[in-house]
């Protein structure tokens, strides 16, 4: 599968994904298990509450977010 991904990048001229697909995996199970998701009519806003602040700011840094 990554390298017909490869050959698509290579072919259609696209852009790598900013986020590795291991980034994906971990920061789904994160969610998944500890977050919160809201919506309002205006925004949407993605929460996740613990004690352990580096794993808070890894989500933070692959979500763009803030702590």
């Amino acid at each position: 599968m990554q390298n017909c991904v490869r050959s698509l990048w290579r072919v259609q001229r696209l852009y790598r994904p900013v986020i590795r697909s291991v980034d994906i995996a971990w920061l789904t199970g994160l969610l998944e298990g500890e977050g919160t998701f809201v919506m309002s009519e205006r925004s949407m806003a993605v929460a996740v509450n613990m004690i352990d602040r580096n794993i808070i700011e890894r989500a933070a840094q692959l979500m763009k977010g803030r702590v």
